[in-house]
């Protein structure tokens, strides 16, 4: 059943970034909606009642449900940041337009789907490539956030460093793979 809320919070997600829409959680029904209906990604509890990336000395299997409590917010995060290719996208984030980025969450999605995957191999790609990306994405995007302003040029460059000529996107599909592979239930 998580396996398939997943996968349909995933597609929802590629579907509304093809069509220039902003990614909405509603099929999952894991995360809070505010007022202006963007979704929370801060808002979504991890199923144990730990923060996502807390050190708890639980086993794979706390992690496996850590990491799948919040990957629809990391999903919503990744959408966001691959959203970040102009100074105005840049402010849309920001000011929450398109909805809540909490990079500290998608650390500690990473984290925890790190602990959980190991260094298993997967039927679609290599997870631990897209966990590197993602947090490289993270790392990248902090300063841009964190700006009073910023231009096409920085914008450009953060892109550069990332190579996002794979698709930004593209590295979910390895990483939701192994999720589904190792976690019970997912």
């Amino acid at each position: 059943m998580k396996k398939r809320l997943l996968v349909a919070a995933l597609i929802v997600a590629f579907v509304a970034t093809g069509c220039g829409g902003k990614a909405d959680d509603s099929a999952t029904g894991s995360s809070t909606t505010t007022t202006a209906g963007s979704v929370t990604a801060s808002s979504v509890p991890a199923a144990d009642g730990v923060a996502g990336g807390a050190d708890t000395g639980s086993s794979d299997s706390n992690a496996c449900t850590r990491a799948l409590a919040a990957s629809t917010a990391f999903v919503l995060g990744v959408q966001l940041l691959a959203s970040m290719n102009s100074p105005e996208a840049v402010v849309a984030v920001k000011s929450h337009t398109m909805g809540n980025l909490d990079l500290n969450q998608m650390e500690g999605f990473i984290a925890d789907a790190e602990e959980a995957i190991g260094d298993k191999e997967a039927p679609l790609g290599d997870p631990q490539e897209s966990l590197a990306f993602y947090r490289k994405a993270i790392e990248g995007a902090r300063p841009l956030i964190e700006a009073d302003s910023v231009t096409q040029s920085e914008i450009d460059a953060y892109r550069a460093n990332l190579g996002v000529e794979k698709g930004f996107l593209s590295y979910q599909v390895p990483l939701n793979a192994a999720l589904s592979e190792i976690c019970p239930g997912a």
